[in-house]
C-alpha cells in the first residue's frame, strides 16, 4: 500500500511541477491545472487509502480515513 501511495504522490507532484513550469515558460493557461492537481494530490492520497484499507479489511482505518475524506470535502465545499 505504501508503495502505491508514494508513487501516486510522486507522479502527481511531478506532473503538477511540470505544468507549473510549462505555464511559466509557455502559456499561463497551464498554471491553473498545475495548481489544481497539486491541491488534489492529498485528496487522491486519502481516496487511495480508503480503497487500500477496504481491500485489507482494516475496518477501523476505513472508518477513520472516510471521516478524514468527508472532512476534506466539507472544508472545500464550505471554505471561502
Amino acid at each position: 500500500m505504501n508503495g502505491i501511495i508514494s508513487g501516486l504522490l510522486r507522479w502527481c507532484v511531478a506532473l503538477s511541477l511540470g505544468l507549473l513550469i510549462a505555464g511559466i515558460v509557455f502559456s499561463h493557461a497551464l498554471i491553473l491545472p498545475g495548481l489544481l492537481l497539486l491541491i488534489a494530490t492529498p485528496i487522491l492520497r486519502v481516496i487511495v487509502s480508503v480503497v487500500a484499507f477496504t481491500l485489507e479489511k482494516e475496518w477501523a482505518f476505513v472508518g477513520i480515513t472516510t471521516v478524514v475524506l468527508l472532512l476534506l470535502f466539507l472544508s472545500f465545499t464550505l471554505g471561502k
